[in-house]
Parts: C-alpha cells; structure tokens; sequence
C-alpha cells in the first residue's frame, strides 16, 4: 500500500478518529516528514481539528518543552511519529488522562506505514490478543529461555497486562504502531538470570552481535558484546540514571505479517520474537520511573508461566494459536 493509504488506516481504524475530535500529529526532524504530512491529511479528511508539531528529536530530561507539552495535552487523538518514544512523557501521561487516545509510531520509516506489519487485520487478530493477555494476567512466575542464550526467572504477581491490539478507541488509550505485543510491568527487584538480545534494539537497531546483559535482583548489573552492546551502555550512562538499568517490561510479538527491519515499532511486534524494556514503566503498571525506555528484542522465546507453556521457540501452543 501507498504511504497515505497506511495513514489512512491508523486514523480510520486504528485511533478511529471523529469529526471535530483535536488530532495533534507530533514527528521530529530525524523521521521523513511525509508520515506526518500524510497523518495530518487523513486526519482532515476524517474531519478533525488537526495541530502539527515538529521538534529537532531532542527531549530534555525525558520530556518535551513546555509549548508541545501543552499541545499535546490537550489533545483528543495524538499520533507520534518521533525517533525516541513520547509514551513515558507527562505531556502523554496527561493526555491519557483526560481521555485522549494515543499511538506511537516509533522509529518509523516510510516503509513502516506501507509495507509490512501495518497490513496486518488488526480486527481478526483480538480474540489471539486477548488470549494471550489472560494467560499474562493469570501468572505469578515466569520462566524465559531462548537459543540465543537468554534464561531468566521473573515474578508478575500483582501486576496487570497491557496490549498493543492495532486498536485505539478507548478513551485513555495507549497503544504503539504496527506491533502487536502483549506486555507487562514485572515486579521490579525479582528478575534474576541472563538476556541475551539477538535481533533489535532502541536506538541500535539490528542486532548482528549480541548484546549480553546479567540481571540480578531487577537490575542489569553488566553488559557483554561488541559495538551494540558499547552503544547500549553509553545510551544508559547518558541518562545519569541507575533506574535506566532497571528491567521494566517483558513482552512478547503477535504480529504475523512484516519481518526483522532494524525498526523498533516493527521489531518489537514480530510473531516469534520477545522482548524485555530496561528503564521507565510508569505508564503500564510498574514503579520505576527513568527517563529512557529502551526495547531489546530476542529470537524464539519459550515462556513457561506457572509451569505451563505459553509459546516454544516462538510458536504459542494449544489453543493460543
């Protein structure tokens, strides 16, 4: 499909934008301007109020300026196309709250909203969705291995699951585009073992020598490898911020369309892949606020919870099919 025919589908069935409805379309200079431009047309088209906004990517502390801020806080459907996640910011923490409806579209290339993932039936995938999100729900611990070398004991007690459905309609809502995840808050001190990423990172992109992490009692405690891995660290060590190496998210990719690109809107969705986040999760459960949230994607989990297979080198079993 046509850049503009993705755009269409992200304010028509995705954020179901209606007339008269305050639309803000944020990017930055670092995305190429015609997803904005494109975003900003279907949304008058679909006959809303539409505000651009455009910054250099920069975030201060973690947050936008004052101007977008209040912008973007009154907004009834904001759509992101940024390079860094807007999703932790308090300028969407109160969008959120106030009923506005959000969608991140990270990292996002022109191929990101014509090819790929976004033609995935967002509609026909829920019941697999919500499957797999009672099966998150339902769990207390949680066992993950993975060829790459990934094996990890985590704890979800008391924690709720989130979905990125493809669908946006809930006043209050926060989904990213065109993933297709389930992901949860794990309790913060109980994650012990190894992460081995093999496939995607935020802000490194395709992952050609893996990045091993050793996790103890929450947090990453070293990290292992070759150029990616001396990225992950500078990235970490910029944020002056010991809850930057906190592990804040686990997650796994229900997207069957699409494949590894170096994109983290894309990469973190792929059907077959997991992921976990170090840094912010605030938005989704969790209790440990930084200014960063950095996805790391790995190939073919299998994710014991309470002692039962969900899913066995990435294929969900029995009926989560």
């Amino acid at each position: 499909m046509e850049v503009s025919q993705g755009a269409k589908k992200v304010v028509q069935v995705c954020a179901n934008v209606r007339p008269g409805e305050q639309v803000v379309v944020i990017t930055d200079i670092l995305r190429p301007a015609i997803l904005g431009d494109c975003l900003a047309a279907a949304a008058e088209e679909a006959r809303g109020l539409v505000t651009r906004i455009t910054y250099n990517g920069r975030l201060n502390n973690g947050q936008l300026s004052l101007p977008a801020e209040k912008a973007v806080e009154a907004a009834d459907v904001l759509l992101c196309v940024t390079t860094k996640t807007l999703a932790y910011t308090k300028a969407v923490d109160k969008c959120k709250a106030r009923g506005g409806r959000v969608i991140a579209i990270t990292e996002a290339t022109e191929a990101t909203l014509s090819t790929g993932p976004i033609e995935a039936d967002y509609l026909a995938l829920q019941p697999l969705l919500n499957r797999v999100k009672d099966a998150f729900d339902k769990a207390e611990k949680v066992r993950v291995t993975a060829p790459g070398g990934t094996e990890l004991t985590l704890s979800l007690k008391g924690r709720k699951a989130y979905v990125c459905s493809g669908i946006c309609h809930d006043p209050g809502q926060l989904i990213g585009l065109p993933a297709l995840e389930v992901y949860i808050a794990p309790v913060e001190d109980e994650t012990i073992g190894r992460l081995v990423a093999d496939a995607s990172g935020t802000a490194i992109g395709l992952i050609k020598n893996p990045i091993i992490l050793t996790i103890e009692k929450g947090r990453v405690t070293a990290i292992e490898g070759k150029e990616e891995s001396e990225t992950l660290k500078q990235i970490l060590a910029d944020t002056k911020a010991e809850s930057s190496f906190v592990i804040a998210e686990f997650a796994i990719g229900l997207n069957p369309c699409g494949k590894l690109v170096g994109a983290i809107a894309e990469d973190e969705g792929l059907y077959g892949t997991g992921h976990f986040a170090l840094g912010n999760n605030l938005g989704f459960g969790g209790k440990n606020d930084a200014p960063e949230h950095m996805d790391l994607v790995y190939w073919h989990p299998t994710i014991e919870l309470d002692g039962e297979i969900l899913m066995k080198n990435g294929i969900l079993q029995d009926g989560n099919e």
